[in-house]
This record gives C-alpha cells, structure tokens and sequence, in this order.
C-alpha cells in the first residue's frame, strides 16, 4: 500500500518509484514480444526483424535462418545487419538498401554489437535487449519528469504510448531509443550545462539525424536568452555524431533523399489518397473484421490528422515567448515536418508514428505540466490505425489462449 501510495505521490527526490515503473514497462513489453512470438511465429524470435523475402539476404549471414515474409519486410532487418558489421569492415554494407543514410543511425546496432561482445551468435539477443533498455530508460525519464511537474510517476508509463515504442518492440526499430532520450532531454533541458544533458545530447543525435533537433532546441534557447557562450555547450555535444557522419561519408556512396520542396504536399496527397484496402475475400476472416479492414483508408486519414495536429501545436507552443528549449525543440521537429519529409513515408503511420515520436512525447509532457489535455490528442488519432495493424496478432495470442 505504501508502494502504490509512492507511485501516485510526486516526490522529485525519490528515484524507486521511477525505477520500478521502468522495470514493469521493460517487463510487460517483453511478454507481449514472447506472447506474439510464441502463438503468432511459432516461436522464432527472428519474426521481430521483419525480413522480407524481397529484400536481398546478406549471404553471410544466412547461417542465421531468420523467418522471412512476403513483400521487404521492414527497417528493423537492415539495423540488424548493421549490428552485424557497425564500423563497415566486412563488407555488410554492400546488402543495406541506403548505407550512408542507414549508417549514420548507429547508437542501436552499435550498442548491440557491444553488448553481444562482437560474437555474430549474440547479436540478435543482445538487439532486444538494447530495445528494452529503451524502454526502461524511457519510462523511468518520464516518470521522473511527471514527479518534477508535481505529478503522479505512474504517468511515466504514458511512455508506452508514444509510436515508436510500440513498432520498435514489434518491429525491431531504432526510433525507441530516440524517445527515450527524448525523455531524458525533456528532465535535464533546464540544466543545460549538466554532463547528463550533454550526454543525452549526444547520444540522440548518433541514434538518427533528427536526434540534432535536440541540442538545437537548447543552443537557441540559449541564445535567445543572451547566453551565446553557454550555447556553444549544446553544440559541442554534436562532434561525435558529426565525426562518425564523416566516418560514414568516407566509405559510402552517395544517397539521393527525395523531397518535395512544397510544404506539407505529401501529406496532402495522402490524405487525399491514401493506400487502398487489402482485398480480403469473403470468408478468409470474419466479417467484421474483414469490414473493418476495407475501412484502413478511413483510419489512415485519421492518423494523418493527428500527427498533422501534432506539426501545428509544435509550432502553436512557441508561445510565449522567448520559449523553452522543450518547446523550441517540438517546434523543430513540427519544422521538420512541414519542410523535408519524403512523400511516401506520410502513407503508413508505422512510418511518421517513429519520425515524430520525439514531438508527440514533448507535446505529452507539455500537457502534462500545463494540464493542456488537448495535448494528447494527436496520439489519441494515430493509436486506432496502430490498434488496426497490431490486430491480427492479438488476435492469434487469444486464438492460443483459448485453445
């Protein structure tokens, strides 16, 4: 009783309550992975990389055996082979789809390959568990953030709502990680001199490019407060990341990234044109269910509403002004949204879900601090057409359950 008492009570100072939050996340996100590998792929851990037949095997990774699907499978396969050959010394890089790009986004296949101690055999263990230290890092930040506004740590678990947990646990993605130190940067960003600020810092920006967003949002910050020397620290937590992009750059080829250079137009599009509906026969699943899918057009548009809404209340919270470097940093991101995004990653909210998770999660907790509920809203729309593609599976878990 005095446990549950501490989790709903606000006490900055106290880090167990955090720490038990965070332990329960990494725990409940890992039954739901053994859960869907035990009744949905027959036990072959390998299902969570999503390899796609299509996409071309590394061969010197086939003693490996991973269960293939239809179609290319998704991003999680080619962070796995990255795992495999992170500093591009055994030629791996010849089987990823856009090296120089997908080489950048080192911090998970990096940290994976660490833990593994460099043994191939491990690689795959030590990638899921890299995941979920993700999400106990993530959780236990936002609990601890919620505590420092005054309120409850059992809020932290919202962290488990934010996109890119959910697809990086089912999927193997690396966006995970850069909510979690989302997180991290949203506790320490009024401390902009701290060693921890800094280090997280640097951390996201190794995790994807967008990580820089966050140093970014505390150097203006900064500045404009007249702090111009103090900006400077921030910035300075870019040079590993901007050493290993010229590593990268050295031993890569070029890679082309298609923009639109007007705004928002492939939002647009989507909206207007979403992914038709898989053409479900009568009788291959159960009517209601078959009607729900020939409804996917409805639930994507309503996705696209939500991170649309997520892009415009980035921007609305630079008010007041001067802005906080939280706030500067989702306006950043709402930018990035507005001005560089590919036309075809609007299609599919296991796409923008993971790009703009780090938005969603500061929008949450701006909310949070401001009991701003409307804040939420954004993943309150995208969470259905998660609901509709994580269906399937829960489906087959209670299949087995009930058999």
């Amino acid at each position: 009783m005095r446990f549950l008492r501490a989790l709903l009570t606000p006490d900055p100072t106290r880090r167990r309550p955090a720490l038990a939050l965070a332990a329960f996340a990494a725990a409940l996100t890992l039954a739901l992975q053994w859960a869907t590998v035990a009744c949905n792929h027959d036990g072959d851990w390998s299902a969570l990389f999503v390899d796609g037949a299509e996409y071309p095997a590394a061969p010197p990774l086939e003693w490996e055996r991973h269960r293939r699907i239809a179609g290319t499978g998704f991003d999680g396969q080619i962070y796995h082979l990255i795992a495999h050959d992170p500093f591009l010394r055994d030629g791996l890089d010849r089987y990823v789809d856009a090296p120089r790009l997908r080489y950048r986004r080192i911090l998970v296949p990096l940290a994976a390959h660490v833990l593994a101690l460099g043994r191939p055999a491990w690689i795959d263990a030590a990638y899921r568990v890299v995941i979920l230290l993700c999400v106990f890092a993530g959780t236990y930040w936002s609990a601890r953030c919620a505590s420092a506004m005054g309120r409850a740590p059992l809020w932290g678990l919202a962290f488990l709502l934010v996109p890119a947990v959910p697809i990086s646990a089912e999927r193997m993605t690396i966006d995970v990680a850069l909510a979690a130190l989302t997180a991290g940067f949203a506790l320490y960003a009024d401390r902009p001199g701290s060693r921890r600020l800094l280090a997280v810092l640097a951390l996201a920006a190794l995790v994807r490019e967008t990580g820089v967003l966050l140093a970014l949002g505390v150097a203006v910050a900064l500045a404009l407060r007249g702090q111009r020397m103090q900006a400077l620290r921030p910035l300075l937590a870019l040079v590993p990341a901007l050493a290993w992009f010229a590593y990268v750059h050295a031993r890569t080829p070029p890679y082309e990234y298609p923009l639109d250079p007007r705004p928002l137009s492939g939002a647009v599009r989507a909206m207007v044109q979403p992914d038709p509906a898989p053409d479900v026969p009568p009788g291959q699943v159960g009517e209601w269910w078959r009607q729900t899918i020939r409804r996917k057009p409805a639930f994507d548009r309503v996705a696209l509403a939500g991170v649309l809404l997520a892009i415009g209340l980035g921007l609305w919270g630079l008010r007041p002004w001067p802005p906080a470097a939280t706030a500067l940093a989702a306006a950043l991101f709402a930018l990035l949204g507005v001005v560089s995004q590919r036309a075809d990653q609007w299609l599919f909210v296991y796409d923008y879900g993971r790009v703009y998770a780090p938005l969603v999660l500061l929008l949450l907790l701006r909310g949070l601090r401001e009991g701003r509920w409307a804040m939420a809203l954004p993943l309150a729309l995208m969470w259905p057409r998660i609901l509709l593609e994580t269906t399937m599976q829960a489906v087959g878990i209670l299949r087995a359950l009930m058999s």
